[in-house]
């Protein structure tokens, strides 16, 4: 029964597109042999040079020994271009200036630049695959992988005048890029942030003179983000160079006093490693501090170097010719490969191992994963090991042997399980991953319900990773990734780089498998794609906008259309660009884009269709200063909402262009109110006597005869405050009619007072109050009683008393209290605090409630409280 069940459970088996099927008979076996005959042991690791593609270019035109040759990491791109410097003389004039190809890991072609500059020194590729083309005369010029020049940019004049000697470029993939320069009069420079501003830092010289004069080898080394330093050898002393200091740094080793030169190093990916080589051949590997030295071996190799690298941080790989030496950390193993064809090559160092790139093969040269060791090593007793043998006797003829396995693993099966899992992770080949994962699944079904949830998650997530490395890694995308590596770069680098590469079905699938979110991988894809379509040459009409329309219609993403018409205004094709802004949703995206092509009446109908107040007015201010001023109002005067809302607008914030709007209109009521307002804003008194002339001309015209008599009355007062600041000095000019005559009484101008009281018939209500106020401010009681004495008070007594009690005057105040009509006498008595008096007014006039207040102010006052409450007994009584 558990024979059937598992065998249903394998057969039935598929997950995220990788179809594990029943093997034909011996295909498992093969495969796993297969992938163990290239190792080759090296202490305690073993080594595989794999070959990942026969290269696709035109064999003819590829000839890597006299060509520039740059490769990216990560399984990035190859550049390739003719160096003029190892081709003679007659040939460079029998041959035309050399072209710059980009291909990809596969030799597939990607784009050609013609190149008519100047010499070029190097060529480097940026983090995000631009680039790098350096000219002798100090110029840097970037490109994209398409052949287009996106950038010039040029080195200090330093570099400039003395040329670029030789440049070695480094790339982090979690931080920046730069390279390290040396130029014609050996000096060192670092530059840094290729991908942005590039910023160069002249490097510290060595302090002692050599002859020779140049490095005989040098690399560059990142240090932190933004940052590098370089070590540079002279002979066999060897130096640490950054923008502060240069420091000799001393090398341990066993050489003999009379040591040869250092012709090579090279600094692991990690950083922390260094090695060296000298003419005779001698290896040196230690750390980057020189602190610990791990192998000195000598080859007894004299021949020149072509090529010295790391193999990630296990072993340092030389070549000679068309022999490839691998030297690991331990003092006596090595191994020794034959290049046979594959010399000429260029040798790359990436994370975890070397691309070799020839004329006809892409290879790689990297450690075993210890995974693959434990699972597929012949005679290997780990539980992986155990459980893919027992899958391979489950599937054959014996599998009462698959039983015997499977007992022996049983309580390490979710070990045997991650190991298998991680083992089909590092493989390159398909048939070898289906294989291990087949034995995955074979080891769940012992598990059954109890398999624990991170090796369920662990599963998924490499079945997942495997579907999208192995369809980047086909030779007509050509990204040879490792699993390790796509770890490093991760998924939204690959998708910019599937993106960048045009691959846009290709992402977008990658996007679906691995379930990303639409915002992050399917918006981003097909915005890409539309800008890319933009930047084609032609197209530019209804059929590329429909197809555009049409396809992100079609998806659930919500991409910007008012993006992509910008492209294509910037690309010149403005009838494309009014296409697709049509189909823009955001008016604050689409109204900024119609401005700019000048569609001002489009431009604000969707503003006022959009009902935001701002938008409209932004809009409005835009068309006024691209159109004369007629021009402008004829666009507005159509549509009476932006006519209210510029009218608004210039209210609260420009009167001048209001009043421009105003005169065109002949709206005298509407002019004559802003001068007038702003008479009052404006600080010159002629300023104020100008604008209010000007607005009682204006009402005179719009018979406004109200708002007439006022502007008149403002004017005439203004004049009269004028002359009277200059005959009194006192400050007049500003202050209101009552203000005024307030000011005149405190400098007793009574006589000016009154005439002011007739010529603007101020009423006897206000004029008292004015005057009473002004004379107790100046504390001119005595005026002050025969002011009250002059008639009947047109507004009573009350207010004689308040002002009296309010500058502490209460003998002056008693004067006014006895006028004070009885039923608010004994109030007036309380505020001047003569309870008794209060007491008394309040029992004539028999008001029990005014006695209780009276009452309740008394306090401790015991004798006023008796005499308060036999009043109000007596009130009672009667």
């Amino acid at each position: 029964a558990l024979y059937l069940e598992t065998k249903m459970a394998l057969e039935s088996f598929t997950l995220a597109g990788l179809d594990i099927k029943q093997p034909k008979p011996g295909s498992v076996a093969d495969a796993q042999m297969s992938a163990t005959a290239d190792w080759n042991p090296m202490g305690d690791i073993y080594l595989r040079k794999s070959t990942v593609y026969e290269m696709s270019w035109t064999k003819s035109l590829i000839e890597l020994g006299t060509s520039l040759v740059a490769v990216a990491p990560y399984g990035g791109p190859i550049a390739i271009m003719r160096d003029e410097n190892k081709v003679s003389v007659d040939a460079q004039q029998r041959l035309s200036r050399p072209n710059i190809f980009i291909y990809t890991s596969s030799g597939v072609q990607l784009a050609e630049i013609p190149w008519s500059g100047g010499r070029v020194s190097a060529l480097g590729w940026t983090n995000t695959e631009n680039l790098m083309v350096i000219l002798e005369e100090g110029v840097i010029v970037k490109c994209d992988i398409h052949g287009n020049i996106l950038k010039q940019s040029v080195l200090p004049n330093e570099v400039k005048d003395a040329g670029v000697h030789s440049v070695k470029f480094y790339q982090l993939v979690t931080g920046t890029c730069g390279f390290g320069l040396l130029t014609k009069n050996w000096k060192f420079f670092a530059a840094s942030d290729l991908d942005g501003s590039i910023r160069v830092k002249r490097m510290a010289e060595v302090p002692v003179v050599y002859d020779p004069p140049d490095p005989s080898c040098w690399t560059i080394v990142p240090v932190g983000f933004n940052s590098a330093s370089i070590f540079a050898a002279y002979g066999d002393k060897i130096y640490k160079l950054d923008h502060i200091q240069c420091k000799e740094m001393e090398v341990p080793n066993k050489r003999e006093n009379t040591s040869p030169p250092w012709v090579n190093m090279a600094i692991a990916p990690n950083g922390h490693l260094l090695a060296l080589i000298d003419e005779r051949g001698y290896i040196w590997q230690g750390s980057s501090d020189f602190k610990a030295v791990y192998v000195e071996y000598d080859t007894k190799c004299s021949e020149k170097v072509d090529h010295f690298e790391w193999c990630a941080s296990h072993a340092v790989v030389v070549t000679w010719g068309k022999v490839m030496f691998v030297k690991g950390r331990d003092k006596k193993t090595w191994i020794k490969y034959q290049l046979g064809s594959a010399y000429p090559c260029v040798m790359v160092a990436d994370l975890d191992g070397i691309r070799i790139i020839s004329k006809y093969f892409c290879e790689f040269l990297q450690k075993v994963p210890t995974a693959s060791v434990n699972v597929l090593k012949i005679g290997s007793l780990e539980p992986g090991a155990m459980l893919n043998d027992a899958l391979k006797e489950f599937e054959g003829e014996e599998s009462h042997k698959a039983d015997e396995y499977v007992r022996y693993i049983k309580d390490k099966m979710p070990d045997a399980i991650l190991q298998c899992t991680e083992a089909a992770g590092a493989e390159y080949e398909a048939a070898l991953q289906k294989s291990l994962l087949r034995s995955v699944q074979f080891g769940k079904c012992f598990l059954g319900s109890d398999t624990p949830q991170n090796i369920v998650d662990q599963f998924v997530n490499v079945c997942q990773t495997l579907r999208v490395l192995n369809a980047v890694r086909d030779y007509r995308i050509g990204i040879p990734l490792t699993y390790r590596q796509l770890e490093r770069l991760t998924i939204p680098v690959l998708i910019d780089r599937l993106i960048y590469r045009k691959l846009y079905p290709l992402a977008q699938k990658v996007c679906e498998s691995l379930r990303i979110p639409p915002k992050e991988g399917e918006e981003k894809i097909l915005k890409q794609w539309a800008l890319g379509k933009v930047i084609e040459r032609g197209g530019d009409g209804e059929l590329l906008a429909s197809i555009i329309v049409e396809k992100l219609q079609s998806s659930s993403c919500s991409v910007s259309f008012a993006d992509i018409a910008k492209q294509a205004m910037n690309n010149n094709k403005p009838a494309l660009a009014a296409l697709l802004l049509d189909h823009e949703v955001s008016p604050t995206r689409q109204v900024p884009l119609l401005l700019e092509m000048k569609k001002f009446e489009s431009a604000l109908d969707k503003a006022i269709a959009s009902g935001d107040p701002e938008l409209v007015n932004k809009v409005l201010w835009h068309i006024k200063t691209a159109l004369p001023f007629r021009e402008f109002l004829m666009v507005f005067h159509k549509r009476p909402i932006a006519a209210a809302l510029y009218k608004k607008h210039c209210r609260e914030n420009d009167h001048q262009s209001l009043l421009r709007l105003c005169d065109q209109e002949s709206n005298f009521n509407e002019m004559a109110t802003i001068q007038f307002d702003d008479s009052f804003a404006e600080k010159s008194v002629e300023g104020r006597l100008e604008l209010l002339h000007q607005a009682i001309k204006r009402y005179r015209d719009a018979q406004n005869f109200f708002a007439l008599r006022c502007a008149e009355e403002q004017y005439k007062l203004l004049e009269l405050q004028k002359n009277f600041e200059t005959k009194l000095e006192v400050r007049l000019v500003g202050l209101s009619l009552v203000e005024t005559m307030y000011q005149l009484i405190l400098k007793n101008q009574v006589k000016i007072v009154e005439q002011l009281r007739k010529d603007f018939k101020i009423s006897d209500t206000q004029y008292w109050w004015v005057r009473i106020k002004a004379l107790a401010e100046v504390r001119d009681w005595p005026e002050l009683e025969k002011f009250s004495k002059s008639k009947k008070s047109p507004i009573g007594y009350e207010p004689f008393v308040e002002v009296c009690i309010q500058k502490n005057t209460k003998s002056e105040a008693l004067k006014y209290a006895m006028k004070v009509p009885l039923s608010q006498r004994w109030f007036i008595f309380m505020k001047i605090g003569d309870l008794e008096k209060a007491a008394e007014t309040a029992f004539q006039d028999r008001n029990t409630a005014a006695l209780d207040q009276v009452l309740a102010k008394c306090g401790h006052r015991r004798e006023i409280a008796e005499k308060v409450q036999m009043l109000k007994s007596q009130l009672g009584a009667k």
